[in-house]
């Protein structure tokens, strides 16, 4: 039985993470998994590991940013577990993960196939210019040692190919994936917009708390109320402008289960300056709630604007705008709402997702031999 390694930064709270989880627990093939993490930020919440239907290894010094020691003692780490495991295919997700456990792959005799997931391109809202020039200049060299890479939108392979990253390698598109849900939509006289993600900018939170701003202007007698879920360096101080402004808007932290938050939902405010795909977006679809998100690349990928969400220039105007009209039609919400769950389902399942996965490595290691 092939062994394939996943090797991935941290098992917070988020997109990655959790199609992890959807896909180790899913899965029937003939391929053996064992899993390889690091350790979440002070400002995240990890899932409950025993989700993960996999042998599992933690690497306590592996996390976010640079740090060369701690950095090569994960690269040392991570190099003995594969060794000791006869590896046949690495996958590695997210940035320092891909770093480290392609170097380590590559290292060992062995030679194991490595693969690699972009989640989302870096290009945009993430670095400053002296570092993202760095950083791609890595993606580049890394290319170099990666037999296929994935990307998780159209958007993030064209946008990583212009910048000189796997132009010469194979790629494979998988979007992302959401269980078929059984929840029944509950009804308000209060429409109830929600907010998921990390409290950093480029999530760009503040852009959904001035659209509540704009909205209250636009329609002061509109009853609305947005939830908003999640943790980061941006919190307190959108929690401090939200009270100064007397805002209906209430701050939660990370939760693991959004089933009932999503249940409750009218829309989703998705205000990323960039998201690969935008996870959060197809999770709420498949609760029939629609979402209205900026035009920030991957997520076109499964909005079609004005058939199962709206697409927006990053402004509070445009988002107000379209909260408001969409609060005063509710034939065309309701519309928005059923073809949003039907596309989910057809287009996004999970037996979709570990399909595509399944064929993509049955393919590379019968190349291989």
């Amino acid at each position: 039985m092939p062994v394939i390694a996943i090797i991935i930064t941290r098992l917070n709270l988020g997109g990655p993470a959790k199609l992890l989880i959807d896909y180790l627990n899913n899965s029937n093939d003939d391929f053996k998994y064992i899993l390889i993490h690091g350790n979440c930020e002070s400002n995240e919440k990890e899932f409950n590991l025993n989700r993960f239907k996999a042998d599992k290894y933690r690497v306590k010094s592996m996390a976010r940013g640079i740090r060369i020691l701690k950095d090569f003692q994960s690269f040392i780490q991570i190099r003995k577990i594969l060794k000791s495991l006869d590896v046949k295919l690495v996958h590695t997700h997210m940035s320092k993960a891909g770093f480290i456990g392609r170097l380590a792959a590559f290292s060992i005799k062995s030679k194991p196939i490595i693969v690699h997931t972009y989640h989302g391109q870096l290009i945009q809202g993430y670095f400053n210019k002296l570092k993202l020039n760095l950083i791609v200049k890595i993606e580049q060299l890394l290319s170099l040692i990666t037999d296929h890479f994935i990307a998780v939108s159209s958007n993030t392979q064209i946008v990583l190919q212009e910048t000189g990253v796997g132009v010469r390698k194979r790629w494979t598109i998988i979007n992302p994936a959401t269980e078929r849900k059984v929840y029944r939509r509950k009804h308000s006289n209060i429409l109830r917009l929600i907010w998921v993600g990390r409290f950093e900018k480029v999530k760009n939170p503040q852009l959904a708390i001035d659209s509540i701003v704009a909205l209250r202007k636009l329609a002061p007698k509109l009853k609305v109320n947005l939830q908003m879920y999640g943790d980061g360096t941006l919190l307190m101080e959108c929690k401090k402008f939200s009270q100064k402004q007397n805002l209906p808007i209430e701050f939660y932290g990370w939760t693991e289960d959004l089933g009932p938050v999503y249940s409750n939902a009218t829309l989703l405010l998705l205000t990323s300056l960039n998201e690969g795909f935008g996870l959060v977006a197809l999770e709420a679809a498949s609760y029939g709630v629609p979402t209205i998100a900026t035009k920030n690349g991957g997520i076109e990928d499964l909005i079609d604007s004005g058939k199962n969400g709206v697409l927006v220039m990053a402004n509070s105007k445009d988002i107000s705008s379209q909260i408001f009209e969409l609060a005063k039609n509710k034939k065309y919400l309701t519309r928005l709402s059923l073809q949003a769950i039907k596309i989910a389902n057809k287009k996004f399942s999970i037996e979709r997702y570990i399909n595509d996965h399944r064929m993509l490595y049955e393919e590379l290691i019968r190349n291989e031999i």
